[in-house]
């Protein structure tokens, strides 16, 4: 995955860049942002075939009927507002954008909430900087989780942080599960929130906007969320995907 401008690429040098995705018959970028990414690097359109991760969105749809469980194991106040954040601890993802934005929220109101789920080599600068900021209790770190959809129906909010993204798989999982969305506008993040009404888009690196946005969509996850759109279903890429072998094999294409 080609990362965002100025962060080094997939690999420093565009030249290998190029070669290595060249060796392949078909490119499959998780997104449409992405494609044109990989264009722009030189990549030749003809081999560059946009195909989305599949999502098991009726997981996270159907966790939406344990909320009251799901909240009471997270030992959450009747009252609280859970934000959430899930992914690696690295660079890319930001998370300090997050606990920035979380403190900002905190001094404004006690019943925010927050969590992240995930683990990396930052977590120890993030678990300091919440501690200076004076988050204790208040943000939970909880490691890698494999129960997402849970956490999910617990949560009024999910939060992307990223600096870059193909296409985050954890926001197509929070819009399953009907959350209200703040996520940068980094890839093919307006893809996944398209035609979904409880999302809103900020500015990588933008805590203000982070922290202005949370309170205008946190009140979206008590609400019936729309039809998750077929694309990012099972089915569809699978069946997408046999498409493309075909179409590659009938035209010689090595696989």
């Amino acid at each position: 995955m080609p990362r965002a401008r100025g962060a080094g690429g997939w690999c420093r040098h565009a030249w290998i860049d190029r070669l290595l995705t060249n060796l392949n018959a078909r490119v499959l970028p998780v997104s449409e942002a992405l494609a044109e990414e990989l264009a722009r690097r030189g990549v030749p359109r003809g081999k560059i075939a946009p195909l989305a991760d599949a999502i098991d969105h009726e997981r996270f749809r159907s966790a939406r009927a344990r909320r009251r469980e799901a909240r009471a194991a997270l030992g959450l106040p009747e009252d609280a507002r859970l934000v959430v954040n899930a992914g690696r601890l690295v660079p890319q993802k930001a998370q300090a954008d997050f606990v920035a934005a979380a403190a900002r929220l905190a001094a404004q109101d006690g019943r925010w909430r927050f969590a992240i789920a995930g683990d990396g080599p930052l977590r120890g600068a993030l678990e300091r900087q919440a501690a200076r900021q004076g988050l204790g209790g208040r943000l939970e770190f909880l490691s890698f989780r494999t129960d997402l959809p849970e956490l999910f129906a617990a949560a009024d909010a999910f939060v992307q942080t990223s600096r870059w993204e193909g296409l985050a798989m954890a926001l197509l999982e929070a819009r399953a599960a009907g959350l209200g969305i703040v996520a940068t506008d980094v890839g093919g993040t307006r893809e996944g929130l398209s035609g979904y009404p409880y999302g809103r888009c900020v500015a990588p690196g933008d805590i203000d906007a982070l922290a202005r946005a949370v309170p205008e969509v946190v009140d979206f996850g008590r609400l019936e969320p729309p039809p998750f759109p077929t694309r990012f279903t099972g089915p569809a890429v699978a069946s997408a995907f046999l498409s493309l072998v075909r179409e590659s094999i009938a035209a010689g294409e090595a696989w």
